[in-house]
């Protein structure tokens, strides 16, 4: 995943809100595809061809990756013959060669990303979108089915989600890519109505409803994956996007791991899920504060 969004980086100057969009709507065609498809083949191969078979349609990553070509300037520095007769001098000792190995390192893992704060506007983002849509597929079901639906309505309502998510990928995209709004604004806006989302749970009871509400989850979740992607296209340098999207996917084991804890924890409290999804929804919300610092500064490029 990291990849695909520095691919997407360096070869999209233009519209890039739109080929993100479409990059992030292949997973509301696998939330509507790929169950009823996997299903088909472990009734009909098994375990062993299902899983062949997934792994098979997997492999079109490969042929993907191939076709993409780096972009060269035309013209390129030539090498400078003192400068590579100073390595030569540096390198003699051991002291001074394990040095610049470690400053090589530092530099090549690029640790000063984590005390630049523009990071932890983005990440921070992420973090809200990513607790909140985990524990949306964790505890959604179940929550429903506490509620007294069926289980077949409760998983036919995930329906309305992946339409959401479909359109939402692309929500944004004439709006940002032409100038007319900031992608911080639109930001703002997909996180408040995804906390609204899941702070009127309480009081949604009927499937119409429900239907409505999570089609709304879905929408502004996959409007604020694309437009994550595209503030750290904003705020980083070209060639820090891979440190960027690197040490933010590396933190995002903490929201899911607080998804996975904190709503159930809620439940086994206070023996039901109502404010489990109240907390759900004001992750987004919450995470908002740094990026809100940010904008009252001014000085924050890419805002």
């Amino acid at each position: 995943m990291v990849l695909n969004r520095v691919v997407l980086g360096r070869h999209f100057r233009e519209r890039y809100t739109l080929a993100c969009g479409i990059g992030h709507a292949g997973l509301a065609v696998a939330l509507l595809a790929f169950a009823p498809m996997t299903q088909l083949f472990l009734d009909t191969y098994g375990w062993r061809g299902a899983a062949l078979l997934i792994a098979g349609i997997s492999m079109h990553q490969i042929a993907s990756a191939a076709v993409v070509r780096v972009t060269k300037a035309q013209y390129e520095p030539l090498t400078d013959s003192l400068g590579n007769h100073q390595d030569d001098i540096d390198k003699e000792g051991c002291r001074s060669r394990g040095k610049k190995s470690i400053l090589h390192l530092v530099k090549a893992v690029d640790l000063g990303i984590l005390l630049e704060f523009k990071f932890w506007i983005v990440f921070m983002s992420r973090f809200g979108v990513s607790f909140t849509f985990s524990a949306w597929v964790l505890y959604f079901v179940p929550h429903l089915e506490v509620k007294g639906f069926s289980p077949q309505v409760a998983a036919a309502l995930c329906s309305a989600a992946a339409v959401g998510y479909f359109l939402g990928s692309i929500m944004w995209a004439p709006l940002i890519d032409r100038g007319i709004m900031k992608c911080s604004t639109a930001i703002i806006v997909s996180s408040l109505f995804l906390s609204l989302s899941f702070v009127v749970d309480p009081w949604v009871n009927d499937i119409a409803s429900y239907a409505v509400a999570t089609f709304i989850c879905g929408l502004f979740t996959a409007a604020l994956y694309t437009l994550q992607d595209v503030l750290t296209r904003d705020m980083f340098e070209m060639d820090r996007l891979v440190s960027a999207f690197v040490w933010g996917r590396l933190f995002l084991f903490a929201p899911g791991i607080l998804a996975g804890f904190l709503p159930g924890w809620i439940y086994e409290a206070r023996g039901s899920y109502d404010l489990a999804f109240i907390v759900i929804g004001l992750g987004p919300t919450l995470c908002l504060l740094p990026l809100i610092i940010g904008l009252l500064r001014k000085t924050m490029n890419g805002l």
